[in-house]
């Protein structure tokens, strides 16, 4: 596949994204699903309330939620391989790009399934999604794509092929701006 292939059908995918994250959003709005904001009872003390989110029979915003957060993550990785496609494609690029991906939307899962059940740990009294926020979804994602930058930018992103083309072609432009 060339290069031209490549970023043709990312940009389709990136307009079909985009497309399903506009309807998702538009059927979350006009569905009428909302949260249940106000005092919850307590698990272990009936007579102690405590504030905050129940997602308690409201399944839709909860896969609403969940499908935004995934189309998100899917169009920003996909502008991610607009912008790292080269003359020939993503190549080798696209298995760390997909594992990245994997990495956040499992992360992510995590985090909305953390709701529901209890399968992350509660830490200084945050409560379980906020732990996985806090300690996994805000480092390891960005921790991740910021080493395979650092490890790979030399050799996919700018090799020295590129980097002898570009100077090259400021060698030309200077050449034609002082005469």
């Amino acid at each position: 596949m060339s290069a031209r292939d490549s970023r043709t059908r990312l940009t389709w995918l990136l307009l079909a994204l985009l497309a399903t994250l506009s309807l998702v959003l538009g059927i979350l709005i006009l569905s009428g699903a909302r949260s249940n904001w106000g005092p919850i009872d307590h698990p272990r003390f009936p007579t102690l309330q405590r504030s905050g989110w129940s997602w308690e029979n409201n399944d839709l915003l909860l896969a609403g939620v969940w499908l935004l957060g995934a189309l998100q993550i899917s169009v920003y990785l996909c502008l991610l391989g607009l912008g790292l496609a080269g003359r020939k494609g993503l190549g080798p690029l696209r298995v760390p790009l997909l594992l990245g991906g994997f990495l956040h939307a499992g992360i992510f899962s995590w985090m909305i399934l953390a709701h529901v059940f209890p399968i992350a740990p509660s830490l200084w009294s945050f409560p379980p999604p906020t732990v996985v926020m806090v300690f996994f979804l805000w480092i390891l994602p960005p921790f991740y794509f910021v080493i395979l930058y650092v490890m790979v930018f030399d050799r996919w992103i700018l090799n020295h092929e590129s980097l002898r083309r570009f100077r090259e072609f400021v060698h030309s432009r200077r050449g034609k701006g002082s005469g």
